[in-house]
């Protein structure tokens, strides 16, 4: 969720800059993601924050978050955190113990094995999936951005089209 890439951007960002003030931190961490989007080539995508929140300087494109989502999947250890369905660790500071379940409603479903859900009130309903493909190494991944999502009085999703549009889309690759 957002506070953990919260806490990753402070983290890395503490590393990349020798701070520890977390603005500095966070500001490392940006520039050093905007920085690798570059060397990509995504010329339409850019970062304010590590949670996706709505931001002027938060955007991207489809196409951009597919290649980035293309990109976590070339790395072993990120594809398979990605395709778990949930997660289970403790802290080892506070020795709490944390517990949260995958949102990807297609995990497991017709080969489909990550990589993120996401939605804010501007964004709309988003995620990034990777299926694999038919020939072994071949991996099809798609992101979609946008679709329809209500929330009602109780900030509990009501209306949520994106599961419907990934169905689409991949019905049209698949056939």
């Amino acid at each position: 969720g957002t506070d953990a890439a919260q806490a990753l951007a402070r983290y890395v960002g503490a590393e990349l800059s020798g701070s520890n003030d977390p603005e500095t931190a966070r500001a490392a961490f940006y520039a050093a993601i905007n920085a690798y989007a570059a060397n990509l080539g995504l010329v339409s995508t850019h970062f304010a924050n590590a949670g996706g929140e709505d931001d002027p300087g938060n955007y991207s494109t489809a196409k951009e978050i597919a290649l980035l989502g293309g990109e976590l999947m070339m790395t072993p250890d990120l594809a398979q955190m990605v395709a778990m369905p949930g997660y289970s660790f403790v802290s080892p500071g506070l020795g709490t113990t944390y517990e949260g379940a995958n949102t990807n409603q297609l995990l497991g479903v017709d080969g489909i094995t990550g990589v993120k859900t996401g939605s804010t009130g501007e964004a709309g309903g988003c995620v990034v999936l990777a299926q694999d493909g038919e020939a072994v190494g071949d991996l099809i991944v798609v992101a979609i951005l946008g679709s329809d999502l209500t929330y009602n009085d109780l900030n509990q999703i009501v209306t949520d089209t994106r599961w419907d549009d990934a169905k689409a889309i991949f019905a049209g690759i698949d056939g």
